[in-house]
């Protein structure tokens, strides 16, 4: 009898050790799991900022190739249309004007870079100018930004992580019976 309360008793003194360890182990998984998350969600918007930066450069340049096919000048655009160039800081060209108003100006660590492609996916053949009437027809921009990672970068031993964003715009044929469509939606 006397063994069986000593094994009892230690038994007591014993009990909740492996709740202590489970509850530890949980934290510390909860914890990566929020470091995960932040790294996550920072990369997420500046995916998102990259996108936005590569879309009102694009539009802006868009607006000089059209400037450009109707015969006019803008005197404004500040690029050679069809020679690629990569923005520096203070570039008059209009798309790295536009990229650097929403955050990317080639001197914290990001890249933006106009090309001027042939042909972009998802545009029928049909819709794409003649040379004679729009020389340049597109445009695609490059946002290459350098993000810092702080959680992650302990695991993979690397600060940073690239992140890119591109888009493609250009001059197409299309008939526009009307400068400006208003939609309004059926009353139910």
């Amino acid at each position: 009898m006397t063994y069986r309360r000593q094994k009892t008793a230690q038994h007591r003194n014993e009990s909740g050790q492996a709740l202590v360890f489970l509850v530890l182990a949980l934290s510390i998984f909860l914890l990566g799991a929020g470091a995960l998350c932040v790294d996550l969600s920072n990369l997420w918007f500046h995916r998102q900022a990259a996108q936005n930066a590569a879309d009102a450069a694009c539009t802006a340049g868009a607006m000089d190739l059209l400037v450009d096919a109707q015969g006019g000048a803008t005197g404004h655009q500040g690029f050679v249309t069809g020679t690629a160039f990569n923005c520096t800081a203070g570039s008059t060209a209009a798309p790295c004007q536009y990229a650097a108003k929403n955050g990317y100006n080639s001197n914290t660590g990001n890249l933006v870079s106009v090309s001027f492609p042939t042909t972009v996916t998802g545009v029928p053949s049909g819709t794409v100018p003649p040379a004679s009437l729009a020389p340049t027809s597109f445009m695609r921009v490059d946002v290459t930004d350098n993000v810092q990672t702080f959680f992650s970068g302990m695991l993979r031993g690397n600060r940073t992580q690239t992140d890119r964003a591109f888009a493609a715009c250009g001059v197409v044929l299309a008939n526009a019976p009307f400068p400006l469509q208003v939609i309004v939606p059926p009353n139910p």
